[in-house]
């Protein structure tokens, strides 16, 4: 097992029961040491692992079993994604049917989720008979309890389903059920972040600036709490727009505009440092 990804394993873990690394190096080594495993430095004794495990309350055996599902969900979920991302379709349904029978069941569902996807793109089956299949799906194992991202997922392709065939009110309440989940992980609260931007996105073109503003203010408001720069840029962006509708002063639409631009710049985002400029540069304090 890499010592990388083990100490990344670790600080997942750690950082999904909100504990620092000071309460979970408690009685087990010093924050120092905790410090050097989460960032692949060393590799830890049998001794220290088994009291890692006794903190993160989970056994040992399970540590090392979740770390290899974790890693063989994010190779198949990478590799299905781009094929997603670039409508290869049959590419997809074709790597699907090579896939062993063996694998976990976190990974036997993403598979699902995306073969519905793919057919659906194809038009082998309509977006009703999509929508129902991906529902059907999200029900399945306790997937809400078990599986929480792969459920979130589902419920948001549902939602941008619905909205993609006019269907706005069905899109609407199935967002405004997935904002009243309880988002209890890192990697969940990132999810949120995605949901909240394409909500307030669809709520943009339906004219619903109030409602949308709300809801890029949320994302924004998150995004610093946690650090996460991954989409700030674009809620920014989205602020800017909501501004320019609700007749916001001509400061305020600069400083959403100029942040965008400048958060955009700094993360080496030209594509859409580039979109800022040539759409709002006129709302710029400055270029690059």
């Amino acid at each position: 097992m890499e010592i990388e990804a083990f100490g990344q394993h670790i600080k997942k873990l750690r950082i999904d029961r909100n504990l620092t690394q000071t309460e979970l190096a408690k009685d087990v080594c010093s924050q120092a040491e905790l410090s050097k495993i989460e960032n692949g430095k060393i590799m830890p004794t049998i001794d220290i692992v088994q009291r890692l495990s006794q903190n993160l309350h989970i056994s040992t055996a399970q540590l090392f079993i979740d770390l290899n599902e974790t890693s063989l969900f994010q190779q198949y979920d990478i590799q299905l994604s781009d094929f997603s991302r670039r409508h290869r379709y049959d590419d997809m349904l074709d790597f699907i049917k090579q896939t062993p029978n063996d694998l976990p069941s976190s990974v036997q569902l993403l598979i699902r989720y995306f073969e519905w996807i793919a057919r659906e793109g194809k038009k082998d089956i309509d977006y009703r008979t999509c929508i129902s299949q991906l529902l059907y799906l999200s029900d399945q194992k306790q997937m809400e309890i078990e599986y929480p991202s792969i459920f979130l997922r589902i419920k948001m392709s549902v939602a941008n389903y619905y909205y993609l065939n006019h269907h706005y009110q069905y899109a609407r309440k199935v967002y405004e059920e997935l904002l009243e989940y309880d988002y209890l992980t890192y990697d969940l609260m990132k999810l949120k972040s995605k949901i909240m931007y394409n909500f307030a996105q669809q709520l943009y073109f339906q004219s619903d600036f109030k409602k949308g503003l709300q809801i890029t203010e949320e994302g924004i408001q998150s995004s610093l709490e946690r650090k996460d720069t991954s989409l700030l840029g674009h809620f920014f962006y989205q602020r800017g727009c909501f501004y320019e509708e609700l007749e916001y002063s001509r400061k305020d639409i600069q400083e959403a505009f100029t942040h965008a631009y400048t958060i955009f710049h700094a993360l080496d985002n030209h594509n859409h440092a580039e979109i800022v400029l040539n759409g709002k540069g006129d709302f710029l304090y400055f270029e690059f």
